[in-house]
This record gives structure tokens, sequence and C-alpha cells, in this order.
């Protein structure tokens, strides 16, 4: 079998293409996503599911999704603060939430997130995330 050889370049363009926040499946293996919006969606799902109350631990979040020690999701918080601001803690309206508010809430969070991998937010993708989470949201809540 021919071994095949990959560059630093060909794993950065893999990480920018398919998990611009470098998050881990609960079992340790890499997501892959189809794009942004879809890593987007499962975001803004995944925090909902760890803080359903809307008060986001972002240190606590990064540590879970990306299996990053404590101490090195600290580190990556500080490179957040000018997209979040200096208190780790973040209030999202998950109780009735909004178009509005959640653009308003999660898009801070989404461009802080980029800092883990140095990539680019996408508005669009984000908006398209931000309704599919609001339907998402609205039937999960029916059938509660």
């Amino acid at each position: 079998m021919r071994r095949v050889n990959f560059s630093y370049k060909d794993f950065e363009e893999m990480i920018e293409k398919y998990n611009p926040f470098g998050f881990k499946k609960e079992d340790g293996t890499i997501e892959m996503y189809v794009d942004y919006g879809v890593a987007y969606f499962d975001c803004m799902k995944k925090i909902y599911e760890q803080f359903p109350k809307g008060l986001v631990d972002l240190i606590l979040f990064l540590h879970q999704a990306t299996t990053l020690p404590i101490r090195d999701a600290e580190r990556e918080f500080k490179r957040m603060i000018p997209f979040v601001g200096d208190c780790e803690l973040i209030a999202v309206d998950f109780i009735t939430p909004t178009r509005e508010s959640l653009v308003r809430e999660m898009r801070p969070i989404m461009k802080a997130l980029h800092t883990i991998t140095e990539t680019k937010f996408n508005e669009s993708y984000f908006l398209q995330a931000v309704d599919k989470f609001l339907v998402w949201h609205i039937l999960k809540k029916a059938h509660e």
C-alpha cells in the first residue's frame, strides 16, 4: 500500500473547511462538518444542551467541546476577550429566544470560537444556522 504524504498546510486546510472550532465527539474523535452552517448549528445545540438556562460558561464549554485541558481552555478564552468581553459567563436567551436575540447573543460567541483555529466567521452561514436552531428549539420545546 502506498503511503500518502500530508503537509501541515493540508491539515490546516482540512480544519478550516470541516471543523472551524476544533470540536471533538464524546468518544474523542474529531467532528467533521459539511459546511460552517452545520458547524454553527451544532455548536448552538451543544451550548443549549449544556446550558439550557442560558448562562454559558465559555471556558467550561471549550473544555468539554474540544477536550482541551481547563488551563488551555482558559488561555483560549483570553484570546476571545475582544469578542465576548472579559467575563467567561455569557447570557443567551434560551427561554424565549428570537432571531434578533440569538443573532445578538450568539454572534460574538461564534466569532470568538473561530479564534481557536484562526478561521473566519461566515455571516450568511451563521444566519442560516440561527434560523435552523430556532425551528429545532421550537420542536424540542413542543415535545417536552
